[in-house]
């Protein structure tokens, strides 16, 4: 059984109890299995619920549907889900969704050493990973070995330098004119698909951008710029826990693809990803050519 509430209910008792099982398990490192998280979605959203499983077996949270259905928290822009539990108590999936009062769940990117949703799963995929746990040198031998695109890169920043002034990489922007021009980049970059973007829903925007102003220690928003002299070339909103940053919502100026700007963001932030101590950079789910050069 377990006890259904909304994450602002979550008891402090609760939130510990979550905090220490994520930090007891690498796999559950993402900044997406964080208790912040999922408060924040529940700040902007009704349907938000956690089921808290009995016997320590962790917590659930999700959106309940119509019809009886469930659907990960922050569906649409979570990259991961799933139970935030010990490994070696994983629930199977009828009880998990019969504790949850669910008739079903739809979930897209859960953990594939999780057996709960790895059972039912009907495709794999990957999510490359900058692994930072040697360091920012290590890492960048590593990628040179194995690709030429890293030299290049740093070859197209130095061109950027010479031609636009020197680079200047901010962690977290204070100015209100970099996320509205993140955002008029997005929608900009979807003019030609008949696409909407996602973070002018309400819910989304109100999700990031409260994200964007979280700052604490185990749990922050990161929204980080590039300039090249006093030109801004690329922003990112991404976010991070205590061990691992994820790389969320990147853009760049697209009148300036020939220095690459968006990968000299990514090279910045991985960088800078190992000065503070974080173990990896993760670039989600899909397998783009520069995923998998940084990767």
């Amino acid at each position: 059984m377990a006890d259904i509430v909304a994450p602002q209910e979550l008891t402090q008792d609760q939130i510990a109890l979550w905090q220490r099982i994520q930090a007891s398990d690498p796999d559950l490192a993402s900044p997406f299995f964080s208790p912040e998280f999922t408060r924040i979605v529940g700040a902007h959203r009704r349907d938000a619920a956690v089921a808290v499983l009995d016997d320590g077996a962790g917590f659930f949270p999700f959106h309940r549907k119509r019809f009886g259905a469930g659907v990960p928290i922050g569906a649409q822009i979570s990259d991961y889900h799933g139970v935030i539990g010990p490994a070696r108590a994983e629930p199977q999936p009828r009880p998990l969704l019969a504790a949850a009062r669910l008739r079903a769940f739809d979930f897209d990117h859960a953990l594939r050493g999780r057996a709960t949703f790895a059972r039912s799963a009907f495709r794999f995929t990957s999510s490359p990973t900058a692994d930072l746990s040697g360091g920012f040198e290590a890492w960048r031998q590593d990628r040179t070995r194995a690709t030429s695109a890293i030299r290049n890169l740093e070859r197209r920043m130095r061109k950027m330098e010479r031609e636009l002034g020197p680079l200047v990489f901010v962690p977290h922007d204070p100015d209100p004119g970099a996320w509205e021009t993140l955002l008029r980049w997005k929608r900009e970059s979807l003019a030609g698909q008949n696409a909407r973007l996602v973070l002018d829903l309400p819910w989304v925007r109100g999700i990031a951008e409260t994200i964007r102003d979280t700052q604490t220690p185990g749990f922050a928003g990161c929204l980080t710029t590039l300039r090249a002299g006093d030109r801004l070339v690329a922003v990112h909103l991404g976010m991070r826990s205590d061990r691992a940053l994820h790389w969320w919502f990147p853009s760049y100026d697209a009148d300036l693809p020939r220095f690459s700007p968006g990968l000299a963001l990514l090279w910045h932030v991985v960088r800078h990803a190992a000065q503070t101590g974080l173990r990896e950079v993760d670039m989600g789910r899909g397998t783009q050519r520069y995923k998998l050069e940084f990767a």
